[in-house]
């Protein structure tokens, strides 16, 4: 039986260790999936990009994702990565 003051530290620990390993599983397909529809659109990806996208944040990733369609040289993904 666990007390208390083990119980909620405990619970606080696993919430925010799902809550992270969810945040990673989403970012870790976004990463896919940009580098997957870029690469059909425009051939190999070069390792500076592939490197940019491995570190982008979650939400530049989603923009890509929303304006891949419209972009007409790889080069302006650039705009996106920072």
């Amino acid at each position: 039986m666990s007390s208390a003051l083990f119980k909620d530290p405990y619970e606080y620990g696993m919430e925010k260790g799902i809550e992270k390993g969810i945040k990673e599983g989403v970012k870790q397909e976004l990463v896919k999936n940009v580098s997957k529809l870029l690469t059909k659109k425009f051939g190999v990806l070069p390792s500076e990009i592939r490197m940019k996208i491995d570190n982008s944040e979650v939400y530049n990733l989603e923009i890509i994702m929303d304006e891949i369609l419209s972009l007409e040289k790889l080069e302006d993904v650039f705009k996106f990565l920072g």
